[in-house]
């Protein structure tokens, strides 16, 4: 039996010559592949900003405190709130103030009502007699209450409601039945208004919290007289809604109330002031609420819904005669991190769980805020979201009473008029059903002359979202039977788009965004110019000759055809009093491109061939993930990665020393998904939105922080969809490198659009990432194996090795051997109860880099309760990497190499021109033995072949004993000695070697006639350790 290992030979002249011996046995088969302040109770911050003490009157005791004491609480309320139309509620360039920290009770009344304001009612007779009676100023539940049907004493003409009331559910439940709970005339302090500031105060208030529900089955009588359908109605008896004969004298509030109603309506309110507060969810079956003004209060969440495709807020507060009301302000005011969503089916699929899908046709023409209502105010940080059937903003059937009056701006900050919508740094997302297709517009005015001028305006910081789900040829904004502005003056960030799954046309109409109406008729009646305005923001356009294209996050990624960034100024104006077709339509920018792209697809009619028009004017993000392209090997995609990283899109620490290549992905900023708001939390749905290949990115940079790693730097500045960028390093042959070997330093990136982000690498707020340390030690090198130990050599970084066992027989590998130190490269695994024939054994290194807390995972032998990299059992290969398997041995018998030579070193020399022998050095020859773990001996042979020459074929020369003939070791295997080993025992076999010249050993022969390059030299020789069993066997 025969075995051989082959070991490299080094030598050098200047001449110096090493001869590294490369040891075989023939026991062991190797095998080494390698503003304002109505407060929600839940805010506990403290202070003003004005310095000013601030009253919460939603706290636990100033409204029963107000109540009990006759206070007139709508003029504590209106001091923070109301303003006159004029004032328009601008606190754009305020910052909202903080408030007074507030405590939460379910029972509000403890000890701030008298005996006798006080009524804990448990049935519905206690109910109805301290509702109808006005000494009572505070009514508490005990429990749920159901109110018969057909209750004589909540007929409307039974009611006596004159004054302030507080209704607290105490968390407990309200049947009203058939029935309504109806308030008359106020008969507490007249109202009166402040000729200065035109605020209103007097008249009374009904405070409604802590209800887990209201419900009631009333439905709107028919013809002009008689009652509403409403849970809660002001009532004159002259009119079914209110309108503007009743008085106006009482205001509402609403706190932690949940309603899912039958009845038409929460209230019949008109020309009265509701207000919102906490978390209030209100479903009904038509309009939620008829009011004259609606105020939600900071950090409301509030989710007011219709079953009917019907408006949701019917603003009814015409003012045909000199009386005030609560409401005359008109308002509808969202104070600072209000959370709003105006729906109702099919606006939405989910505004009810059982509501039917209602056909586009049925939509009707109302929006979600409709008919006489003054500025609609989304202040800072607050959420307008308007989902509907018919559209979210509309001005239709407008009252002749109450026209519009066209804001004004003034240094980039629109203010004022009436009837408008104005974003103070908050956000309106309007939208259809993302489900359903419609024919209705989803923003129009169709009301001529009485809303002419009317003005969307997105002021600093605002943003503004509108999806459309439009089908044919019809827009998501229609400006074309009414004179009307939409005004953007440096948004955070707008997306106009039509998601129509119509056929893509070149066609001008079809999937378009916006028309700003058909000015070829020369209609005078249309006085004021429709404008579509953008200043101080990106541009994007997309052509509508191809359909959005939505990826996994919901963000749309098909690329614009036109990207622009920091646009000073855009405008679009449509007239239709001028006498030519080119001056009704006037297109102008200061990016001359952008204009001419716009106007390039606009026909006559000023419909825009455009199906989305967006802007992100946020600091553009970068991340660096790793990736590999086609003429890289691979066997791990990116989304293997992900998956073990939660799916996060902008995980880091991806990239590993087994990389060639990172691909950074570039984020714009964040939009609305293609999916519904989170009406739990009130957030809309957010998703990035990536750069591509059409967006204009000013710098693109990835550099590394580690020495040993060139600077990285793109082609160009151009990315591909989704936002990807591959970057490479410039040899496809090497990965990225950590500069220790504990890793901890890695790569960096920057990136810019226009003036926003950055350029330098080394600048604070770069994107950073490590390069993480994944690649094990190098295979180890068995030297020696005796009876009880297996030895050998290491890579400098292999901080430990064990072995695992598969035993002769057996089909499962186990721990052989707890894991011992290397030290100098050096190591020795006991094997304690020895090995058989047939055993297989694999020997594992592992590195001191430990990544066990890591989320990044790969495949290794088994990585549990272990610090740092380990061989794997089977070359695998991990990103562009190949991990070659730890060193497997075959046990075949039981005689082995005791020890092995390790370098034979002829020293250095200089040449000259005669014959010369040189000696191997024998301190650094070491020594050469084999031992024979049988109980029987064996005879054995020991041969040498020169593999590859050192100097020439022939300089090698091996003498067998003292004073004996030197022979050449060459390519013909030369038998270095033979003999018989005894059982359990061991030999030396290079005993006495090179002791001197005369010694037996290794030699080195240089001729005068050879030639010779000075310099290193190196060789190698193949040492081969034959045996077989001898005819004497013992045992």
């Amino acid at each position: 039996m025969m075995s051989k290992k082959i070991i490299p030979i080094v030598t050098a002249l200047m001449l110096s010559a090493q001869l590294i011996t490369m040891p075989a046995v023939a026991a062991i088969e190797v095998n080494n592949d390698n503003s304002v302040n109505v407060v929600n109770p839940e805010v506990t911050d403290t202070a003003d900003s004005t310095g000013e003490d601030n009253i919460d009157v939603f706290a636990d005791d100033n409204v029963a405190d107000l109540l009990a004491e006759n206070t007139d609480i709508t003029k504590v309320i209106s001091d923070e709130i109301a303003q006159s139309p004029e004032d328009n509620h601008d606190i754009a360039a305020k910052e909202t103030p903080a408030k007074k920290p507030v405590s939460k009770k379910t029972a509000r009344a403890a000890g701030d009502y008298t005996a006798s304001q006080k009524a804990l009612v448990s049935t519905s007779a206690d109910l109805v007699t301290a509702w109808n009676n006005t000494a009572i100023r505070y009514i508490e539940l005990q429990n749920n209450i159901t109110v018969p049907n057909n209750t004589g004493q909540l007929d409307p003409s039974k009611s006596d409601r004159t004054v302030s009331v507080e209704l607290n559910g105490n968390g407990f439940s309200l049947d009203l039945g058939n029935s309504t709970m109806t308030m008359r005339p106020s008969t507490e302090t007249n109202l009166a208004k402040d000729s200065t500031t035109g605020k209103i105060t007097g008249g009374s208030t009904l405070y409604v919290h802590d209800f887990a529900g209201i419900t009631s089955t009333i439905q709107d009588a028919t013809g002009s007289t008689g009652t509403s359908g409403a849970i809660f109605t002001d009532f004159n008896g002259n009119n079914q809604y209110g309108n503007w004969p009743n008085r106006g004298s009482w205001r509402a509030v609403f706190q932690d109330v949940t309603i899912n109603s039958a009845s038409a309506h929460l209230t019949s309110m008109a020309r009265c002031e509701v207000t919102f507060a906490g978390n209030v969810t209100i479903q009904t079956a038509n309009e939620p609420l008829i009011a004259g003004s609606v105020i939600f209060s900071e950090n409301a969440h509030v989710n007011l819904i219709s079953t009917k495709p019907n408006p949701i807020l019917w603003m009814n507060n015409e003012q045909k005669d000199s009386s005030i009301s609560t409401a005359d302000s008109r308002e509808v005011t969202l104070l600072a991190g209000a959370k709003v969503s105006l729906r109702n089916v099919p606006g939405t699929v989910a505004a009810t769980s059982t509501a039917a899908g209602v056909s586009a046709a049925d939509a009707g023409s109302y929006s979600a805020i409709a008919w006489a209502f003054g500025n609609v105010t989304v202040n800072q940080d607050a959420v307008l979201d308007l989902g509907t059937a018919a559209g979210g903003i509309n001005w239709y059937q407008r009252p002749s009473s109450t026209p519009v009056v066209t804001a004004t701006t003034t240094g980039g900050v629109t203010t004022g008029g009436f009837g408008n919508y104005i974003v103070n740094g908050g956000t309106i997302n309007a939208r259809s059903s993302l489900t359903k297709a419609t024919t209705t517009e989803i923003i129009r005015n169709t009301n001529g002359a009485t809303s002419a001028g009317a003005t969307i305006a997105i002021n600093p910081n605002g943003s503004f979202f509108v999806t459309g789900n439009m089908s044919g040829t019809t827009p998501v904004i229609n400006w074309t039977t009414g004179n009307a502005s939409l005004i953007m003056n440096q948004p955070k960030a707008f997306d106009i788009k039509n998601i129509g799954v119509n056929n893509p046309t070149d066609s001008n109409g079809q999937n378009s965004v916006m028309t700003l109406g058909d000015s070829t008729s020369g209609d005078t009646t249309l006085t004021h110019t429709r404008t579509f305005q953008i200043n101080n923001s990106d541009i994007s356009l997309w052509n509508n000759t191809s359909l959005l294209t939505t990826n996994a996050d919901g963000a749309i990624i098909t690329p614009p055809d036109y990207d622009a960034v920091e646009v000073g100024n855009f405008a679009a104006t449509r007239s239709g009093t001028a006498t030519t077709l080119a001056n009704r339509s006037v297109v102008t920018s200061s990016e001359q491109a952008l204009a001419d792209a716009y106007k390039a697809r606009t026909d006559k009619n000023g419909a825009v061939a455009f199906n989305r028009i967006m802007g992100v004017s946020a600091t553009p993000q970068v991340f660096i993930q790793p990736w590999t392209d086609s003429t890289l090997p691979t066997s791990n995609l990116l989304t293997q990665l992900l998956n073990q990283a939660n799916n996060d899109a902008t995980k880091q620490n991806l990239i590993t020393d087994a990389d060639k290549a990172v691909r950074t992905r570039i984020q714009l900023g964040t939009l609305p998904s293609q999916v519904e708001p989170n009406y739990t939390t009130g957030d809309l749905t957010m998703a990035p939105i990536w750069a591509n290949k059409n967006t204009k990115m000013t710098n693109i940079t990835v550099d590394s922080l580690a020495s040993d790693v060139e600077n990285l730097k793109p082609a160009d500045n151009s990315v591909g969809n989704n936002g990807f960028e591959l970057v490479k390093t410039s040899d496809t042959d090497t990965p990225f490198q950590i500069a220790t070997t504990n890793g901890g330093l890695g790569i960096q990136a920057v990136v810019s659009r226009g003036s926003r982000g950055l350029t330098d690498v080394s600048a604070t707020g770069a994107a950073q990432t490590n390069v993480i340390d994944v690649t094990p030690p190098e295979p180890v090198q068995v030297t020696s194996h005796a009876a009880t130990t297996i030895s050998g050599t290491a890579t400098a970084d292999t901080s430990s090795v064990r072995l695992k066992i598969l035993a002769a027989g057996e089909s499962s590998w186990s721990d052989f051997s707890a894991p011992v130190t290397v030290t100098n490269n050096q190591w020795t695994i006991p094997v304690a109860g020895g090995l058989s024939q047939g055993d297989q054994i694999q020997i594992f290194a592992t590195d001191n880099s430990g990544r066990t807390n890591d989320p990044l995972t790969y495949p290794t032998i088994d990585t549990v309760g272990r610090v740092g990299n380990e061989n794997p059992a089977v070359t695998t290969s991990f990103h562009d990497a190949t991990f070659p398997k730890a060193t497997l041995y075959t046990i075949s018998d039981s005689v082995y190499w005791g020890s092995q030579l390790d370098v034979i070193d002829f020293g250095t020399h200089d040449v000259v021109p005669k014959d010369q022998i040189f000696m191997a050095d024998k301190d650094s020859l070491g020594s050469m033995s084999v031992v024979n773990d049988y109980n029987y001996a064996v005879d054995w042979t020991l041969t040498a072949t020169l593999t590859v020459p050192l100097i020439t074929d022939d300089a090698i020369k091996y003498r067998a004993a003292t004073d004996g003939e030197l022979v050449p070791i060459n390519e013909e295997s030369l038998l270095i000695s033979a003999g018989t080993l005894a059982g359990k025992s061991s030999q030396q076999l290079s005993a006495g070697w090179n002791e001197d010249m005369t010694a037996p050993g290794i030699f080195m022969n240089l001729k005068a006639s050879d030639s010779y390059v000075a310099g290193d030299q190196t060789g190698e020789i193949e040492w081969n350790l034959g045996f077989v069993p001898a005819n004497d066997e013992a045992e």
